[in-house]
């Protein structure tokens, strides 16, 4: 009997009996005569016959529908917020248990702590057990609570990141007034919201993604007529990365069967990379990175494969045509790139070892011209971009210039401190691509590793280099564009799951037919026994993706919602919003206003004149900073470097902060005092910084207190290090000097070891790090009590004075003093005290009033005064220019100020009544609470 006669007669007559379990393990003879035990057993028989057919059917439906299923499930977490329950569940129960400590503490105040926590965690428990219900009610009630912070005013989650707003709001445009843009300017379409005032022009057409957005709204409108845009686009990536599951089954099903296919799908579905980037929410064109690649793959290895050579062209030109639509999400010259070279690879190969298949070498060269042509005549077509160009000169960006410390013309590269261009070690790539963890990263990453080597043997078991190097060069294209960036991962999920999916289909394989033929198991069970091991193996990534998707909330709250919807309400249509970039698609979207920088446009010269304006101690330099930005954006600059200063971007800086600090007739003063300019010169320049501004919108929030290195760092930019940096790096030691000596006016030693330190740094944290500092807060805010008449301790370790004003913080090296002190004194004054001398730490502190005490916080010395700590710690107290517009406190314990920014500047704030604060104020005199500078030997006998 052939095998296939065999495995036919097994499929029609294996049936399991339980009562001779012992023999299970062995390969069922056949035996066509029914036996009297197989009667009495009937009951307990199980008669594959009838399901197998079904399953040989319908199983490849039910392969992929786990996946998609899968993928759709927990992508929907969002949904219903569910961390929201753990959250409320932790609160609900920690106040009962702190309740219960208070009693025992005060009944037992003498018992070890030991004890009182035995005796606590008792009580709590059987609190727990006689009021299940009240508590199970008050979690529930107080998740609803946790859930609607996170809502809109429809039910609907907020959309869950930052960037899904600017598709959100060009989308809306559409569905209100017909066209993405926000006006046209002489024609063309306009983004009057970004780079305010000026704002900035659109594409004729709009982004593949808000189109992709308008039309699942108008679908999903037919089923549900109530729901509103921001509930539609919730669902936009769940359903882009559930069909992202289809092609990664196909693909690795041609080559390692059903069960590889079946695991390729399943790493797509809860891949961490992948999930992370694309629950619902999550509305940004994330989910396309790994949408078209396995499309476009799926095509490119179909072309590859067929020996019709118009079947062949026909699939080119076909991946050529999608790979034009990818460039209207996306650059897609990676993908691209990795194609180019797989053919060229495949061709060289063919070439040197198998020189008689010159059919072959013309088709795959016929392929090549086909697609880059279809490439290059579509993604012009679609989108504009030339991703033929961009797969030869990207690359070189990625590696030399993505992280570079300045730009060329000396500006800071903003991209240094964006988040996920970090820089990544192979260890945390392969970590993170393997679902994390040191051993089971590794371990998933060595299968896909294994998985690639084994599609060297193809299907048919003969080498075949072309799938190989294509998953290779995927593998160390996108591996090492993740150490420059980090977000690159995500570009590696589709050639890792394939890989990952070829391992095990391969070993599913080969394990069965090891076990069935040799160990004599039967096929059916060596197949469970196997697939019993993969399930194991996935144990671990399934809760790893439960764990990502139950901690996915929206980074937009009701705190921040109505802020800006205050704003929207209550201003004019041309008021500007400014803050740091990081929200600037919140205030556009929600706010309805201009903004001065956005996530599209962090990376120009306002990341330096909004980091300065908070920065500044001078509140006349920060309300003359937003002046400007509101008058012209940075036009003020431009014109003034190219019109006045020749190019010397120093001194054009320079120049401009003195004549924004004044007043018109002085800055005109200034500009012509120093430069001959024309009358018309001087009136265009005074336009662009003095001119009558709309009204500004200020905000100072929670999040940039972490952010302060970052804004402060820009903020404090030294342009004469950047140009140093940027002409000397790389010079002979000769060209160096002469530069410095000629530009910088240093001496010989001096520009000596000015071109040493520069050719010791290298183009990212290095450079950046000489060029400026990076000045933060050093601690929360903690509250302060006495320790003695004089003395207050605080919960950051510090220690003030308040009869001196001194602070002092405990080190390793003894007890050293601040080098400043902030504080407001008994007269009202705002006063930032400095200490000069021998036991000074690198470290100042702010002691802010605080209801009948205080409070402080440790800071960078450089921030002690800034306009930042004004507004945000001391509520603007004794500025002029800034009027508390919004304060709100999210649940989350985040709190936003919005500040109504006064240009004439008016009245100064007097956030705190001194006559209800305790000595902490009271007993400073005048004559200590002027800024001054002091012997810190002096301050160290006084406290």
């Amino acid at each position: 009997m052939s095998e296939e006669d065999q495995n036919t007669a097994n499929n029609e007559e294996i049936s399991i009996d339980f009562s001779k379990i012992k023999n299970i393990f062995k390969k069922k003879e056949h035996n066509h005569t029914k036996s009297v035990s197989d009667d009495e057993d009937q009951d307990i028989s199980f008669d594959f016959k009838r399901v197998i057919p079904i399953f040989q059917k319908y199983g490849i439906i039910l392969l992929i529908l786990i996946p998609l299923f899968l993928s759709v499930f927990f992508r929907m977490y969002p949904a219903n917020l569910p961390m929201a329950e753990d959250w409320s569940r932790n609160n609900v129960e920690n106040y009962y248990k702190n309740n219960i400590a208070q009693q025992v503490n005060a009944q037992f105040p003498n018992l070890p702590q030991s004890n009182k926590d035995n005796l606590i965690n008792s009580n709590f428990e059987s609190y727990l057990e006689q009021n299940e219900a009240m508590i199970d009610q008050q979690v529930a009630e107080n998740a609803n609570t946790i859930k609607e912070h996170f809502k809109d005013e429809d039910g609907n989650t907020y959309l869950l990141a930052i960037d899904p707003y600017t598709f959100y709001r060009t989308t809306r445009n559409i569905v209100e007034d017909g066209h993405h843009y926000d006006e046209l300017k002489d024609g063309t379409p306009w983004n009057n919201h970004m780079l305010a005032p000026i704002g900035r022009p659109m594409g004729k057409n709009p982004h593949f993604h808000v189109i992709v957005q308008y039309w699942i709204y108008k679908i999903l409108k037919i089923f549900n007529s109530n729901i509103s845009l921001m509930g539609a686009i919730f669902y936009v990536p769940i359903i882009i990365s559930m069909l992202s599951v289809i092609p990664a089954f196909f693909i690795t099903r041609k080559f390692a069967g059903n069960v590889g296919g079946f695991v390729a799908a399943l790493m797509v579905a809860i891949h961490p990379a992948f999930l992370s980037r694309t629950p619902g929410g999550f509305a940004d064109t994330d989910a396309y990175n790994v949408f078209f690649p396995l499309f476009i793959l799926w095509i490119f290895l179909e072309a590859i494969e067929t020996d019709d050579l118009k079947k062949k062209l026909g699939l080119g030109a076909l991946a050529g045509f999608t790979l034009g639509i990818y460039s209207g999400f996306w650059i897609p010259w990676i993908i691209f790139d990795i194609m180019i070279a797989t053919l060229l690879i495949y061709i060289g190969y063919t070439f040197l070892f198998k020189k008689k298949d010159m059919g072959g070498i013309k088709k795959a060269v016929l392929l090549l011209i086909v697609l880059v042509i279809s490439t290059q005549i579509f993604s012009l077509a679609f989108s504009g971009n030339n991703v033929v160009k961009s797969g030869v000169v990207d690359p070189f960006n990625v590696i030399f210039r993505l992280k570079a410390s300045a730009h060329a013309n000396y500006w800071p590269n903003v991209y240094t401190t964006v988040a996920e261009l970090n820089e990544a070690s192979l260890t945390k790539i392969v970590s993170d691509i393997g679902f994390g963890g040191k051993t089971g990263g590794r371990l998933f990453f060595l299968f896909s590793i294994i998985g690639i080597g084994l599609t060297l043997f193809g299907k048919n078991k003969k080498f075949d280099i072309k799938f190989a190097a294509l998953l290779l060069l995927w593998f160390a294209g996108t591996m090492f564009g993740s150490t420059k960036g980090i977000r690159f991962v995500l570009l590696l999920v589709p050639a890792f799951s394939i890989a990952v999916g070829v391992f095990f289909g391969y070993t599913y394989n080969f394990v069965t037919k090891y076990l069935t033929k040799s160990l004599e198991v039967h096929k059916y069970i060596s197949q469970g026994i196997v697939i019993l091991l993969i399930v194991v193996l996935f144990i671990g990534p399934m809760r790893s993706a439960d764990a990502i998707a139950n901690n996915e909330v929206p980074s937009m709250t009701d705190a921040w919602y109505n802020s800006l919807t205050k704003i929207k309400e209550e201003s004019q249509p041309d008021a500007i919003i400014n803050s740091w970039w990081d929200f600037g698609h919140w205030f556009k979207a929600i706010g309805d206003r201009a903004v001065t920088f956005d996530g599209a446009s962090q990376n120009t010269p306002m990341a330096h004149w909004i980091g300065k304006s908070l920065l500044t101690d001078d509140e006349q330099l920060s309300i003359g900073i937003l002046r400007m930005l509101d008058c012209g954006s940075n036009f003020a600059f431009e014109y003034v470097n190219e019109n006045v200063t020749n190019g010397d971007i120093d001194e054009s800086v320079s120049l401009l902060y003195d004549m924004i600090s004044v007043d018109k007739e002085d800055a005109k003063l200034i500009l012509e005092s120093r430069y001959s300019v024309t009358d018309s010169a001087s009136e265009k320049i005074l336009s662009l910084t003095h001119c009558i501004p709309p009204e500004n919108y200020y905000i100072t929030s929670e999040d940039m207190v972490g952010k302060s290195g970052v804004w402060a760092h820009f903020g404090s930019w030294d342009f004469e290090k950047s140009q140093m940096w940027i002409n000397v790096k790389g010079k002979t030691l000769t060209e160096g000097i002469d530069y410095l000596k000629s530009n910088f006016n240093v001496t010989d030693s001096e520009a000596e070891t000015l071109y040493y330190q520069i050719q010791n740094l290298d183009a990212g944290r290095s450079s950046n790090d000489w060029i400026a500092p990076w000045p933060s807060y050093m601690s929360g805010r903690s509250g302060c009590s006495a320790v003695g008449e004089e003395l207050y301790s605080c919960g950051n370790g510090l220690l003030v004075n308040i009869t001196s004003m001194v602070g002092s913080i405990n080190t390793q090296q003894g007890v050293k003093n601040t080098k400043s002190l902030a504080y407001v004194n008994i007269d009202g004054e705002f006063v930032v005290k400095e200490f000069t001398g021998e036991d000074i730490i690198d470290v100042s502190a702010a002691i802010i009033p605080s209801g009948d005490g205080f409070s402080s916080i440790l800071l960078d010395p450089a921030l002690a005064g800034s306009m930042f700590t004004r507004l945000f710690y001391y509520e603007g107290h004794g500025l002029e220019h800034f009027d508390k517009f919004s304060d709100q406190q999210s649940l989350m314990g985040g709190r936003i100020i919005v500040w109504d920014v006064d240009w004439n500047g008016t009245d100064a704030n007097e956030a705190f009544i001194f006559e209800e604060v305790t000595t902490s104020t009271s007993t400073t005199t005048s004559s200590t609470a002027s800024t001054t500078t002091i012997d810190a030997n002096q301050a160290t006998n006084e406290t």
